[in-house]
């Protein structure tokens, strides 16, 4: 793409898919109590912070969930070095000439996204990272080592899930 975009609206654009097309808005903190144990601010009750009528069409967050599960789990797949022992799908993405690189990546409870780049200031002339460590950075490389290192953190232990599986006359 060539337009800027958040990891923020990247993680919850994949959030999508992974609640098969509802669209649950971020949020970051659940729950604000005082000293007293009286409840200030509730997610749960934020009627903004509800999850949406259908985003995208069940079928077609489905089949995006299948497709993308490949680009982990398949050892070829772009992300394949993301793999964990949990059903996960993923996403690499590089931007010409190695200026950006990420990994976005769920399971059915949790989604992730690694941005690897510069944040060059105005009139700086742009950073490239071809050349970290000797190599050029990809989605498929550090980003994709680092969503991995943290996802299976986040992940350990946790109930194993998986996605819904496509109705073969849909592909």
């Amino acid at each position: 793409g060539t337009a800027d975009v958040s990891v923020l609206d990247m993680a919850t654009a994949y959030s999508t898919f992974a609640n098969s097309g509802t669209l649950k808005p971020p949020y970051i903190i659940r729950r604000v109590e005082a000293a007293d144990g009286s409840v200030l601010y509730d997610v749960a009750a934020d009627p903004a912070k509800q999850p949406t009528p259908e985003a995208i069409p069940v079928p077609v967050a489905e089949t995006v969930n299948s497709v993308l599960s490949g680009v982990i789990g398949q050892p070829v797949g772009s992300g394949h070095r993301a793999q964990l022992r949990t059903k996960a799908a993923g996403k690499t993405g590089t931007t010409s000439d190695y200026r950006d690189a990420w990994f976005a990546g769920y399971t059915c409870r949790i989604t992730t996204v690694v941005w690897m780049g510069y944040d060059n200031k105005p009139g700086e002339p742009p950073r490239y990272m071809d050349k970290v460590h000797g190599k050029e950075v990809t989605g498929g490389s550090l980003p994709a080592d680092i969503w991995r290192s943290f996802m299976a953190t986040a992940t350990e232990g946790a109930r194993g899930c998986s996605f819904k599986p496509v109705d073969a006359g849909l592909t």
